[in-house]
């Protein structure tokens, strides 16, 4: 399949604008003042448009500019056009379609792309057969029932696993593109410790589990406890600032310094986060972090102004509202759109404009406001300004 991504900037489906009154702010002044929900046009993706599931658990784009979604029936390729529909081989299909298999992608060093759900299948896509090929069972591995949570592939090829009964090795092969023979034979690197999620930070592997962090040195192989009192579920390195945020259950935000592991008050804006589950952390530009909040839709947080505030959620104009506030993956595209998946509301696709929006109309008890909102005619003087 060799149709290449049609950014989205060009499709006149997403581009609808109900005729208004607005304001239009230089693109320049935007980043002085950090982002806003105005200043991006929302596109929602769903089954109309060929997604295989309104829930959705991860994406990501591939150097071609496709997006990669995973949803509970399997993995979409989407490229502005057309989806692709891609199901995971299952020797279950009954209990995978009961609504509890959880489908999650990750995309290695050398460009592939990989699809593992929950119940411990990992699978690896063919570009020749354009298919994803099972590359290894846990089930088959370490027998009895498993929870696989969270995959992770190093430089060398090795799989990285959380699990629910703790963080599980398999060693590369050499060969990163055919199945691994099975049975392979891993190692535990911690057992008998139910763990969330898995991020690599230097030579070190962080270890996100229900009551706090474990740190991992893949260089000596110590494991350390470094963080208590918090379920972690994500998390992000910002390596020039020395910051490791965590993503957590139910504390929100947590920001602690990676040299030393101890905590750092980033802002007092931070304790505005919902306390319901932080499922993601990326970066949107130099100076601005997104959160998913599952519940609470999308936070942004300006490391210039140290202020934290809601960005998008199901609240507002009907054109410019996420269709379903229980975020679970964020994605930038190489054009700066922001993809936000749900696990009700398929894909909201958040495009920033050139100018942003505001709507200006009659309000009640305000002098600053329009006299009345049907407006006839609009002219700017040469002074700069506008008259209504």
């Amino acid at each position: 399949m060799n149709t290449h991504y049609i950014h989205l900037h060009t499709n006149a489906f997403v581009r609808q604008i109900w005729l208004c009154l607005v304001l239009l702010i230089p693109h320049s002044m935007m980043a002085a003042t950090g982002i806003s929900r105005n200043m991006f046009i929302l596109s929602n993706v769903n089954t109309e448009q060929g997604l295989s599931s309104a829930r959705v658990y991860s994406i990501i784009q591939t150097e071609d500019g496709a997006m990669w979604i995973s949803t509970k029936r399997g993995v979409d390729r989407y490229n502005g056009r057309q989806m692709r529909n891609y199901v995971l081989a299952t020797d279950m299909p009954y209990s995978d379609a009961c609504g509890g298999r959880n489908i999650k992608l990750l995309k290695d060093a050398h460009a592939n792309i990989y699809a593992y759900d929950n119940k411990g299948k990992v699978y690896l896509y063919n570009k020749m057969k354009d298919a994803f090929v099972l590359q290894f069972n846990l089930l088959k591995i370490l027998g009895g029932s498993l929870v696989l949570n969270d995959l992770l592939l190093d430089s060398h090829g090795n799989f990285w696993m959380a699990l629910d009964r703790g963080v599980y090795m398999i060693p590369s092969d050499g060969n990163d593109r055919q199945p691994l023979p099975e049975p392979t034979k891993g190692m535990y690197i911690l057992k008998h410790t139910y763990v969330n999620h898995l991020q690599f930070i230097g030579h070190h592997l962080l270890i996100g589990l229900p009551d706090g962090v474990f740190d991992y040195s893949l260089t000596n192989r110590q494991m350390r406890r470094k963080v208590k009192g918090c379920s972690v579920l994500s998390s992000y390195h910002d390596v020039a600032a020395h910051q490791i945020w965590l993503g957590t259950f139910h504390s929100g935000v947590v920001v602690v310094d990676d040299r030393n592991w101890q905590p750092i008050l980033v802002s007092p804006s931070l304790r505005e986060l919902p306390l319901v589950p932080v499922r993601s952390i990326i970066p949107y530009d130099h100076h601005t972090l997104l959160m998913a909040v599952d519940g609470g839709g999308v936070y942004a947080y300006d490391q210039l102004s140290r202020q934290l505030h809601l960005l998008l959620n199901t609240d507002g104009r009907s054109d410019n509202a996420l269709q379903g506030n229980g975020v679970y993956a964020l994605c930038r595209d190489k054009w700066g759109d922001l993809w936000v998946g749900s696990y009700s509301g398929g894909v909201d696709l958040a495009m920033p404009m050139e100018h942003t929006l505001e709507f200006v109309k009659h309000e009640y008890l305000n002098p600053q406001s329009l006299i009345d909102n049907s407006v006839n005619d609009i002219l700017q003087s040469r002074d700069g300004k506008i008259w209504l």
